[in-house]
């Protein structure tokens, strides 16, 4: 009896690994601040305002508490400009489940 009883426990936690295994979506798995540097740095490539500077590369990345991003993050950016200071980044998402990215120098 005792074996039957693993066997079911067993077969179990087979099917529910499975079942996890089917439900898993890549897109949705946890992304990092680090994961998210190179997309911060075209979306300042991007910006159609010939004044605005443009990210080089970030440095120092860390990533911050919140509650109002999925994501949020801190590093030192290396502005075209010739200059370093802080920026903000983060990802947020909408009722819908539709994620954005942004930043904000400091």
């Amino acid at each position: 009896m005792k074996k039957f009883a693993k066997l079911v426990l067993g077969a179990g936690l087979v099917i529910l690994l499975i079942s996890s295994l089917q439900n898993y979506n890549p897109s949705k798995a946890r992304e990092t601040c680090e994961d998210l540097q190179s997309d911060i740095i075209e979306l300042s490539k991007e910006n159609r305002n010939p004044f605005s500077a443009k990210i080089l590369k970030l440095y120092d990345i860390k990533e911050v508490p919140s509650e109002k991003y999925v994501l949020h993050c801190e590093a030192t950016a290396k502005w075209n400009r010739g200059d370093n200071s802080s920026v903000s980044f983060y990802v947020e998402e909408d009722e819908d489940g539709d994620r954005f990215i942004g930043y904000k120098a400091q």
